[in-house]
């Protein structure tokens, strides 16, 4: 019933290195972006909802 396990069974795979890499790098860069976000950084007056602010030209 199970004569065919007697011979060895041959698995080819072909693995291209430069894809297996790139995959990897990618997977890193998004879980560090997961981790560590960006930070986002708001001028005061959009902060407190203003509209115009005085200073705005110098920030």
């Amino acid at each position: 019933m199970l004569g065919f396990l007697k011979y060895p069974v041959m698995v080819t795979a072909e693995i291209n290195v430069n894809l297996v890499a790139l995959t990897v790098m990618g997977l890193i860069s998004r879980l560090w972006g997961l981790s560590y976000p960006r930070a986002v950084v708001m001028h005061p007056c959009e902060r407190e909802g203003k509209s115009l602010c005085p200073i705005q030209s110098l920030w």
